[in-house]
Parts: structure tokens; C-alpha cells; sequence
């Protein structure tokens, strides 16, 4: 493996519109603003993706570029990363690691113990403005091969979409993701998941609530998924301690791909199921996500083709599907590129340090 100074950092802010509104049980987002972090070392560039989420990560994307820019030039000539907040710190480990696979000439996954099979493809479906239209989208779904969906509910949105699921489209595995928008453990709405047969109840009470959690994994008959709750592998254990949770989320893109890994581990050694997903990233982030979630614990994925979520996205090749599934790619980090065009239509900054 080379090793040496960094030569370089590229940080280049872009602007991705989406395909239609994305609503979730807080937030709805028409774009996603994003940093892509590029770290090179003798003619080689390793990619990572900063991807704050307000309400969500607990940075923006202001502060993400401060810490990115600040980092950087600390970086340059240095030997290891320095440490950087959330967002950041996860770009910046992705694109060191991305950097020393590149190096390396192997793929990503295989330096984390990852193997080279498909993964099977999933999408998240935001909470629409009518019953029409989301029956429109999840047509869609079906159209482009999709077997898994994560249906975003909340209070009042939530036995509708399951029970249209179960009753138009009865071939999709179907989750549900509350993004922590319920308060009572008592709520008639966890009997429904339960007896709909939702694959998992994602995230449904705050993430601080891990013993109310606890009492609703061993009271209803559903497995039940945390998300914002793990910001951390110390989270993660505090989360297996209180027998809060039947699937554990890991994010690369809010804890970066070696704490996912931690965390991946930390799981399977407690027989609890990992769930590989992103935070809407472009195809650098995903392409992380795909990496972590070939590790052997990750049987629940969130991940989908380039332009599901996006008109456009700034990788070649794009991913795509191939019969339900996403194949790792076996080319060297993480296997796609930077394209330079599709870059520049939708920067809104950049700079170069180093």
C-alpha cells in the first residue's frame, strides 16, 4: 500500500434536485445539498460525500463546509485525518478509505470483510399529498424491479399506505419508518404494524426513549429498528444493553464506513440483524453504503439505482438494478468514478486545498 501526505483535498458543494418531493414525518426536501470530499495522493483520489441533514445528522451545510475547509488544510501534508464533526468526519474517513483501497487496487468492501454478492434493492417511499399519487409511485416501484420499500408514516399517515401495500401490492416486502414521530407506547398504531405484518417498525419514539423502545420490541410482534438512535458505536451499545432493538441502523454517511463497521460487529456478536442505509446521498454516498452493506450481519438494506431519487446523479457508471438487486462493483475503493461533467452542471461551490 502507498502511504505518504495527502497531496490535496476537493471539496465541491453541489445541489441535486429530486425527481418529485421527498416528504418525511418532519422535513419534505426538493433538493439535496451535498459535499463531496475528495482526498489525492500521488495521482490518486479517493471520494467520501458529506450529507447533513437538519433535524437529522445535527449539522447543516454550512458547518459541514467550515469544518471540511478548516480539516483540510490541517489535512494537507499530514498523515492521518484529523478529526471533524459529524458529516464531515464521516466524508473525510470515506475518502481515506475509498484513497487506500484505491491504492491498494482492491474494492472497498473486501478491506472491511465485505463479500462480492448482490444485495437486495430497497427505496424509501416519502409520506405523498394524496392516496393517487402513491399509488402512482409505488407502480413505479414495482415497474423497476423493486421488491423491498421503507413507507415513511407518522400520526394520522400510517394504516392507510400499509394496508393499500398489503392490499394492491401484496409482493412488496414493506417496512415502516416513523423518523421518531410518535409519543405513546399505547398508540393503537403499533398493534396495526403488528398485525398488517410490517417487516420492521423503524425509529417510531425519540431516540433518547430507549426503554420505552424496550417495552414496545417485547410487547408487540414486530421487529423493531433503530436509526436516530445510533449515532455512535457507544450508542449502539447502549441500544443493545437496553434490548432496545431487533435491527440496528448503520449510516456511513453520519458515523463514517469504519464506525459502521464497529458497529456492524457489535451487532452480529449481539445476534442482532444490521440494516445498511444512507441519508439521500448522491452515488459517492451510496456507493459507501453499498460497501458496508455487503458485511455478512446487513440482511435489511436501504438502497436503490442513481436516478430513483434524482434527475441526475455525479458518478459513472450510475447503479443500477439488475433483477431486484444492486451488485458491488469489483473495481478498485469504491468502485465509481467522479464525473467531471455531471459535477460541474450542479456545483455550487468548490475549492481546492493543497
Amino acid at each position: 500500500m502507498v502511504t505518504g501526505p495527502i497531496d490535496r483535498v476537493t471539496l465541491v458543494e453541489v445541489a441535486l434536485p429530486f425527481r418529485r418531493p421527498f416528504s418525511m414525518a418532519k422535513a419534505t426536501v426538493e433538493e439535496r445539498v451535498l459535499i463531496l470530499v475528495g482526498l489525492t495522493r500521488n495521482g490518486v483520489t479517493g471520494w467520501g460525500e458529506a450529507a447533513p441533514f437538519p433535524g437529522h445528522t445535527g449539522d447543516d451545510i454550512r458547518s459541514a463546509w467550515t469544518a471540511l475547509v478548516t480539516t483540510s488544510e490541517e489535512l494537507v501534508g499530514g498523515w492521518q485525518p484529523p478529526r471533524a464533526p459529524i458529516t464531515a468526519g464521516a466524508a473525510l474517513g470515506q475518502a481515506w478509505r475509498d484513497l487506500e483501497a484505491r491504492e491498494e487496487g482492491v474494492p472497498l468492501f473486501e478491506t472491511i470483510g465485505g463479500k462480492a454478492e448482490p444485495i437486495p434493492a430497497s427505496v424509501a417511499v416519502g409520506i405523498p399529498d394524496s392516496l393517487d399519487s402513491f399509488g402512482e409511485v409505488l407502480g413505479e416501484v414495482v415497474a423497476a424491479g423493486y421488491r423491498r420499500v421503507t413507507l415513511k408514516v407518522r400520526p394520522g399517515w400510517d394504516e392507510e399506505p400499509l394496508r393499500f401495500v398489503r392490499d394492491v401490492f401484496p409482493m412488496l416486502d414493506a417496512g415502516v419508518d416513523a423518523n421518531e414521530s410518535y409519543d405513546d407506547v399505547d398508540d393503537p398504531a403499533f398493534a396495526m404494524f403488528a398485525e398488517l405484518g410490517a417487516s420492521y417498525v423503524e425509529q417510531p419514539l425519540a431516540a433518547d426513549r430507549l426503554a420505552d423502545l424496550a417495552v414496545l420490541r417485547s410487547d408487540y410482534d414486530f421487529a423493531l429498528c433503530l436509526d436516530e438512535s445510533i449515532g455512535s458505536v457507544d450508542d449502539a451499545e447502549r441500544a443493545l444493553d437496553a434490548g432496545a432493538a431487533d435491527i440496528i441502523c448503520v449510516k456511513p454517511g453520519r458515523i463514517g464506513v469504519t464506525a459502521s463497521v464497529d458497529v456492524h460487529d457489535l451487532a452480529a456478536d449481539r445476534g442482532v440483524a444490521v440494516k445498511a442505509t444512507g441519508l439521500l446521498e448522491s452515488g459517492v454516498g451510496r456507493a459507501h453504503t453499498v460497501a458496508v452493506g455487503t458485511l455478512p450481519g446487513c440482511t435489511f438494506h436501504d438502497l436503490c439505482t442513481s436516478t430513483w431519487y434524482f434527475t441526475r446523479d455525479v458518478i459513472r457508471p450510475g447503479w443500477r438494478l439488475e433483477n431486484g438487486m444492486i451488485l458491488p462493483p469489483e473495481r478498485p475503493g469504491i468502485g465509481v468514478e467522479v464525473d467531471a461533467d455531471a459535477v460541474d452542471s450542479v456545483t455550487i461551490r468548490r475549492r481546492n486545498v493543497g
